[in-house]
């Protein structure tokens, strides 16, 4: 039986950023969206349940936090429990702080080299099992 190939949701403002995060992850065997803001990233989420959403925080009209809100107030469970990778160029402690107390999975700092953000990916989505 083929496995399903795991979805994955970018959200992020900047065209070129999405991009970018986009291109590094299609060398692997997931399936991505994207979403330019935040409306449409909670629009997508419901849509298509991605496991795992990466999040910008500093975008125009709703914030990558208050979608991190609203994600992990979600009616439907699939949609709470997404893994939620905040990506942002915001890296003081209280901003890192903040994201993990709003309900967030992990936290990259940008800019960031592609081979840690696919590590970072493949950790949260396939985590290390223990014997």
């Amino acid at each position: 039986m083929a496995q399903l190939r795991e979805q994955i949701l970018v959200v992020e403002d900047n065209k070129d950023v999405r991009e970018l995060i986009t291109f590094i992850l299609s060398k692997e065997d997931y399936v991505l969206h994207e979403a330019h803001d935040g409306l449409s990233a909670l629009t997508m989420a419901r849509a298509f349940m991605p496991k795992l959403i990466l999040l910008d925080v500093m975008m125009p009209g709703i914030s990558g936090l208050e979608v991190l809100q609203e994600i992990r107030r979600d009616k439907d469970k699939s949609v709470r429990e997404a893994l939620v990778l905040m990506i942002t160029a915001k890296s003081q402690p209280e901003d890192i702080e903040t994201a993990l107390l709003y309900g967030a999975t992990s936290y990259v700092i940008k800019p960031f080299r592609p081979a840690a953000l696919i590590e970072k990916v493949d950790r949260l989505l396939h985590p290390p099992t223990l014997i």
